[in-house]
């Protein structure tokens, strides 16, 4: 038994095209079939089947319609291709190509023309490209419908000998007058000959511009499938993407959820009514407690008549000595002492030329003088004991000589008349309680303590280095004024002497801004660089000093004294001036070149430092300064337990 012929798309796609052809033309369906499939299926001759009108009659009922249910061939003639909606749809173009081309091949087939092949042959030429978009062939098989196509003149040439064998009426008639024409002078093959070489260049052409478009076609499908691959790529990813911030957002919702759970649960247990009076009666008792301490505080200068006398314990300025001696001590640590100091020309208003002033300007009255004294000292005890000189009469000067703290606004009347209405109204003692009071207050605030002094401290030291920049001439000055000078040496010995010196400047700030509110009056000497501490005798260190002098092994010439400070009992103003003796001095140092106390003072501390005049490495000023925080750590341990 014979197998069964293979319908190509092509085949149904015209067989369904002359259906809707022969309907809407009135044309005899079974007349025209076979020749118009012949003429479709001229690309498939190698099927080496042909086509009858009982195969064609069963392929259309047999065809599966749009309910999968075989259709009678009379509801197929009669309702064409809206029988088959979904092969339309698949090869929708090709579909209206070969209508059109029928449509053509129709009315020249009513008017007695033939001329349907080159529509057929378009139809033909065109559905390889379509099917390899619909079937998505792979390059192999484009390369495969690409060699067919190449073989498409043998096929045309077989066409043109067809269509020489069945002329239409005008080919005909032309080839009458031809031969009419050239009946004396060449024969009729010569014609024939001619007719088949011009129709093969045509087609030739035809086919050329074909296989251009067809290759444009594939680089378009080419490139289309590469932006569908990467298309796949990225949203792969942003699948991916999605999905892991889905997950996080489940966690966070889940994790949020639970704290609020956990809020509640706490919110709950503390609205038990016992717990919540408890800690409201703790918090009054904790805010009743304060309020106790402070008024406790400023109990004593509340009285209308009382007068409150405010001194400075012993032990508050002993403490604050010692740590600015310790910074003087170790700040030239790591610096080389062998090299000698420029004594350059000093101008008298520079900040070095008050220093040196405030140092040599006892004796001397000339600048020359004083600088002369200045190079002798620098010649005779080296560079540390100078620059140890210069930092403690800085410390003198812009600290313990200026008016800080001071919290008055200049030019206030109405300050003023605040000041006159309670002394006139209260007395002397009232203002005299309220103007400590006030300052107390501020001076115990957690701002001036923690931003104001560091700040002011750190300035200092900046404001010293560059003041002794001149006397390092290796290094030249900086050209902004809040940069810190180096004097050539290197970060880590810079550094830890400008951590000293902040630390000195700090220490002797927090000192003054105690003085301040205590009626006492205060001194400050500088001694004169390489001032031994065998200078003072032993009845003007006080009996209760016996504690600072040097510790067994070590005599009294191993060690400077670089200033003295003293405490003076405070006196009233002279002229006498009620108000002013009222009020809190914030210039509460007196100066020895100005004025003179004849009493003795009622303490005395000394500022002496060892006689460090060897040179000390990096490496061994780090290692002492680890030594020296393991025992302030211990001894700090100590105080705790």
């Amino acid at each position: 038994m014979a197998r069964g012929r293979k319908w190509h798309d092509a085949e149904l796609v015209g067989l369904i095209a002359w259906i809707d052809i022969c309907k809407k033309s009135n044309l005899n369906f079974d007349d025209t079939v076979v020749d118009h499939l012949r003429n479709v299926t001229e690309e498939h001759v190698g099927d080496d089947h042909e086509f009858s009108i009982n195969a064609i009659k069963t392929k259309l009922i047999r065809f599966p319609g749009p309910n999968s249910d075989q259709l009678r061939l009379n509801q197929i003639i009669a309702e064409g291709s809206s029988c088959f909606p979904s092969l339309v749809a698949e090869h929708h173009q090709a579909f209206r190509e070969a209508v059109r081309c029928y449509g053509t091949a129709s009315r020249q087939i009513g008017s007695g023309k033939h001329s349907e092949r080159a529509g057929v042959f378009k139809l033909s030429e065109s559905m390889p490209a379509i099917e390899s978009r619909r079937t998505g062939a792979t390059s192999e098989q484009r390369k495969e419908l690409e060699d067919i196509h190449r073989r498409t003149p043998k096929r045309q040439d077989t066409k043109s000998k067809m269509l020489e064998a069945a002329p239409t009426p005008s080919k005909e008639l032309e080839h009458n007058v031809d031969t009419q024409h050239y009946t004396h002078t060449a024969p009729a093959y010569q014609q024939r000959s001619k007719t088949t070489h011009l129709q093969s260049s045509s087609d030739q052409s035809v086919i050329t511009q074909l296989g251009q478009l067809q290759t444009a076609l594939t680089q378009k499908d080419a490139y289309i499938a590469y932006l569908r691959t990467q298309w796949k790529t990225e949203a792969k990813a942003a699948h991916i993407q999605i999905t892991r911030l889905q997950a996080i957002e489940a966690e966070l919702r889940a994790e949020n959820s639970h704290l609020k759970m956990a809020q509640q649960a706490r919110e709950q247990a503390g609205k038990d009514p016992l717990e919540s009076t408890i800690f409201r009666k703790n918090h009054d008792i904790w805010d009743l407690t304060q309020r106790l301490m402070k008024m406790q505080k400023l109990h004593s200068f509340a009285g209308r008549e009382t007068f409150h006398k405010t001194l400075i314990e012993n032990k508050v300025m002993d403490e604050a000595l010692d740590r600015i001696a310790d910074g003087l001590e170790f700040m030239v640590n790591g610096h080389d002492l062998t090299q000698e100091l420029l004594i350059p020309n000093i101008e008298e208003s520079s900040d070095l030329g008050c220093l040196v002033r405030s140092i040599f300007g006892q004796n001397s009255d000339s600048s020359t003088d004083r600088i002369m004294r200045l190079k002798q000292s620098a010649a005779k005890f080296g560079v540390g004991p100078v620059l140890r000189t210069f930092c403690i009469a800085a410390v003198g000067e812009w600290v313990f000589g200026s008016d800080f703290p001071n919290f008055t606004p200049k030019n206030s009347h109405l300050l003023q008349a605040y000041r006159e209405a309670v002394i006139g109204h209260d007395g002397w003692s009232r203002l005299h309680n309220l103007e400590h009071a006030a300052y107390n207050t501020l001076l115990n605030d957690e701002i001036f303590h923690k931003k104001l002094i560091p700040k002011k401290a750190e300035d200092f030291a900046i404001r010293l280095s560059r003041a002794l920049a001149p006397l390092f001439p290796t290094m030249a000055a900086a050209t902004l004024d809040n940069i810190f000078e180096t004097w050539g040496e290197s970060p880590e010995v810079w550094k830890d002497r400008k951590s000293r010196l902040a630390e000195i400047f700090e220490r002797a700030l927090q000192l003054k801004a105690t003085t301040v509110i205590s009626d006492q009056v205060f001194e400050f000497v500088v001694n004169l660089p390489g001032t031994p501490d065998s200078i003072l005798s032993a009845e003007d260190q006080g009996g209760e000093h016996e504690g600072q002098m040097p510790a067994i092994g070590l005599c009294q010439e191993e060690f400077w004294n670089l200033a003295l400070f003293n405490v003076y009992p405070a006196t009233s103003s002279s002229p006498h001036d009620i108000m002013a003796d009222a009020l809190v001095k914030s210039r509460n140092f007196i100066d020895r070149t100005i004025f003179t106390r004849s009493d003795k003072p009622t303490y005395t501390r000394m500022i002496r430092i060892r006689n460090l005049d060897s040179i000390m490495s990096v490496q061994d000023f780090e290692s002492r300064s680890e030594s020296e925080t393991s025992t302030e750590n211990g001894a700090d341990a100590e105080d705790g337990d």
